[in-house]
């Protein structure tokens, strides 16, 4: 099964929105409290982390692919996240 940039994006955007109010919802008094939503919002992260790579990669594939700089927007992508993709897809040449 293969997921488009598109639901990518949106998941990403989704879990980065979220893991800030799920890891300090946690965080009360209590310190097993404080540890579980410090973990659940290491997890988030590291979730955000991946689909930034995986957006990051597939932006290089598709850019080579047309003959665009693909280093380039990669790594535009992987820094600037939605705002990168969404530019590169508007301006990317036809195949």
């Amino acid at each position: 099964m293969r997921i488009s940039a598109k639901a990518l994006s949106v998941l990403a955007l989704a879990l980065l929105l979220l893991a800030a109010p799920l890891g300090t919802a946690f965080a009360q008094d209590d310190t097993t409290a404080t540890l579980i939503g410090s973990v659940m919002y290491i997890f988030c992260c590291l979730v955000v982390l991946i689909v930034d790579i995986a957006l990051a990669i597939w932006t290089k594939k598709d850019a080579d692919k047309r003959g665009a700089n693909g280093t380039l927007w990669a790594v535009l992508v992987f820094f600037f996240g939605l705002v990168a993709l969404v530019i590169y897809l508007l301006t990317r040449p036809k195949q």
